[in-house]
């Protein structure tokens, strides 16, 4: 008998909470706007307590190292002329865990293939870039909503790259 009571029981509190969910206003006239007068428990927000955040957050720029794009030509008397022969991507680098903190990393910068350098008399020269970040470091923290206790934390860097530097580099080094 007091099995038969308890699952009564439950049974009434996850009906009251089903109903809770659908307010009167829902099935309109046709029956086919169910979206209009869902309304949710604020009981049921406690589903999951545990959220993300920043912590000693510092922003700044960044400029790379040089990337090589083509092979050295040395020239003697004469000038010559050298072109990028594919196109080359830089993305967004991520290090550490981000998930959780809302942060954007659709962003990239691509060198195009074809752009051409004169290389002047006597000299050995290639084609570099190097990218400039957008910087974001600090610590993500993980939290309980409900007690404010902290659950785990990771450091995390996000580099953005904002803008590109071409250029010719000696290559006799």
């Amino acid at each position: 008998m007091k099995m038969f009571k308890r699952i009564l029981c439950f049974t009434t509190v996850l009906t009251m909470i089903s109903l809770s969910l659908v307010s009167g206003d829902a099935l309109m006239e046709g029956g086919n706007d169910l979206n209009s007068g869902i309304q949710v428990d604020a009981g049921l927000n406690n589903i999951n307590p545990v959220r993300y955040r920043k912590k000693d957050v510092k922003r700044y720029k960044e400029w790379g190292s040089y990337k090589r794009l083509t092979n050295t030509v040395c020239t003697k008397n004469s000038t010559a002329e050298l072109s990028i022969s594919e196109d080359n991507t830089f993305s967004t680098i991520i290090g550490g865990v981000i998930e959780g903190l809302g942060i954007n990393i659709s962003s990239s910068i691509t060198v195009k293939k074809g752009l051409k350098f004169t290389i002047p008399p006597n000299s050995c020269k290639y084609v570099a870039v190097r990218i400039q970040y957008d910087v974001e470091s600090g610590i993500r923290e993980y939290y309980d909503v409900q007690t404010g206790k902290i659950k785990g934390s990771n450091k995390y860097v996000v580099k953005k790259p904002i803008s590109k530097q071409i250029t010719l580099l000696d290559g006799r080094k």
